[in-house]
């Protein structure tokens, strides 16, 4: 039945009253509830709905594709990417619902309504378009990340085609629209060059990719980590924790370092220069052990060390070494530099001063022999704090300071390591170290302890690594110096065995406490049974009868 015969059957019914109805029936009641409408309202709104019709079978369509998108990808990180177009719909909604009641009071304020809505709904499609193609069918099932830029712009592209079908669609002239455009966009082009160009530059820093997000660049004299690329420029973090702004028409004019593509792995030089008395090969051994001995420099690849001139007052070598943690280089590098002074100054060697430097000194002979005999007063009293040393005499032990070595140790350097041979105890004067076994600290010590006797007398493998945790200057006991002692004096040899018994089994129980609780020295004492004495030890290792 149409509008046109309702209504007509309602001025009927009105017309004639109750009795034209009849009795109480179903069309009575019909004709009785209708008449009480505004008829030409109705009418309005019913011949202004079916334009709607169309957007509305889109938008069920639309919203359905919606909910199962959103229901089978609930888990995924771009999910979130479906939450705006949602929200666009349901402001479609509202809008269509607006635009039916404004029908009837002003057709052109509907007509503007209804373009709205229409353009609101296409950005909604589109929006939820491109997470489905660049999403869903590129990124989760192809594994291709689009650029956010090239999206972007397919996100527009589209969007205005949808803007100009929707103006179409409501009887707008395009043609005018379009020539005015042109105008437009001559004038704006010759305006906004910079922008322009900066624009396309993203476009094409996109497409090409060569940093992503999180890569740390140099770009001339910036250096920083990329922390945003967008349409007009790319934004870095430098190492002082400034935020610099870089146009990208700069960028892709300018020459560009990443130390973070294709591999982290990263390239250092640090260069120095020692004496042309020091032999080639002894250098290189003491860069590379000081190199080594850092946390942060890789093993693989290894470090090398380059002879790379002589120069007037130096030969001048290059130690390269290879990182990957680029934020920390200034740390490793200076890490690197304060091992290598350390290690020269183990190995005896040093930097000269260029030739030209004049320093000319008043020595005189008595205060330098003043200076070495306190030296060794030093040495001599450290000598006295050791208890298996006690057997020396005074003449013992001034000899024997005679043949020790000073060496110095930076914090986090390793003295000696478990299982290492060695041959060779030391005395710490200065500074404090942690004993490590198996990796784990059992112990810590400071000044006026020693440690490594039992590879100095009897050349068994270190049984812990000792590691400094502080600046350290310790007195090296070396095979050597020891050996014209004992040669002098062989009854030294059982002395010294006895002390050293009795030290190991101190600290075999203190060992045993610490594990067990008990520390009875029980099984310290059979193990010790059955073992070879120490003095048998030691003679064989020096070679006494």
């Amino acid at each position: 039945m149409s509008l046109a015969t309702l209504a007509a059957a309602s001025e009927t019914c009105s017309e004639t009253a109750p009795q034209a109805c009849g009795a109480p029936s179903v069309f009575s009641k019909f004709c009785f509830c209708y008449r009480r409408l505004p008829v030409e309202l109705v009418g309005k709104i019913l011949a202004q709905a079916a334009p709607l019709l169309p957007g509305l079978i889109t938008a069920g369509i639309f919203v359905a594709t919606l909910i199962v998108l959103r229901v089978l990808f609930r888990r995924e990180p771009f999910a979130r990417k479906l939450r705006l177009p949602s929200v666009l719909f349901w402001l479609y909604l509202v809008l269509a619902v607006v635009t039916l009641v404004t029908t009837a009071y002003s057709p052109r304020g509907a007509k503007l309504l209804h373009g709205v809505s229409l353009a609101v709904l296409g950005l909604a499609i589109v929006l939820a378009g491109a997470v489905t193609i660049f999403d869903v069918l590129l990124g989760r099932y192809r594994k291709v990340e689009a650029p956010k830029i090239v999206r972007d712009i397919v996100v527009v592209v589209v969007f205005i085609i949808v803007i100009l079908a929707v103006l179409s669609s409501q009887g707008v002239d395009l043609s005018s629209i379009l020539t005015t455009s042109a105008v437009v966009t001559a004038i704006l082009g010759l305006a906004l060059q910079d922008l322009l160009s900066s624009v396309v530059a993203g476009i094409a820093i996109q497409i090409e990719r060569p940093f992503t997000v999180g890569d740390w660049v140099k770009f001339s004299e910036q250096e920083g980590r990329v922390l945003e690329m967008n349409w007009r420029s790319t934004k870095i973090q430098t190492l002082h924790n400034d935020i610099v702004i870089i146009p990208n028409n700069v960028v892709t004019k300018s020459w560009m370092l990443n130390f973070t593509s294709p591999t982290s792995l990263h390239r250092r030089k640090i260069s120095i220069g020692l004496r042309y008395e020091v032999p080639p090969a002894k250098a290189k051994a003491a860069l590379l052990r000081a190199a080594l001995s850092v946390e942060g420099v890789c093993r693989d690849p290894e470090p090398f060390v380059l002879l790379r001139k002589y120069d007037d007052f130096a030969i001048t070598y290059r130690l390269h070494f290879f990182i990957v943690d680029f934020p920390n280089k200034d740390r490793i590098e200076d890490d690197v530099a304060s091992r290598i002074w350390y290690q020269l100054s183990r190995d005896g060697l040093s930097v000269p001063f260029p030739i030209r430097d004049i320093n000319v000194r008043q020595i005189d002979e008595s205060s330098l022999r003043a200076e070495r005999e306190a030296a060794r007063a030093e040495v001599v009293s450290a000598l006295e704090h050791v208890t298996f040393l006690e057997a020396l005499n005074t003449k013992e032990r001034e000899r024997l300071a005679d043949g020790i070595e000073r060496a110095r140790y930076t914090a986090g350097e390793k003295i000696i390591v478990q299982g290492d041979e060695g041959d060779s105890f030391y005395i710490l004067a200065e500074g404090e170290v942690d004993v490590l076994v198996g990796g784990r600290r059992v112990a810590a010590l400071s000044s006026g302890n020693y440690f490594g006797e039992m590879s100095l007398m009897t050349g068994e493998t270190r049984s812990a690594t000792i590691a400094a945790t502080s600046d350290c200057l310790l007195y090296v006991v070396g095979k050597d110096a020891f050996k014209t002692i004992i040669e002098s004096n062989g009854a030294l040899v059982d002395k010294i065995g006895e002390r050293l018994e009795t030290r190991r089994s101190e600290l075999r129980e203190s060992a045993e406490h610490a594990a067990t609780g008990t520390g009875d020295g029980k099984t310290s004492s059979a193990s010790a049974g059955h073992e070879e004495s120490l003095g048998s030890r030691i003679r064989r290792f020096f070679n006494l009868k």
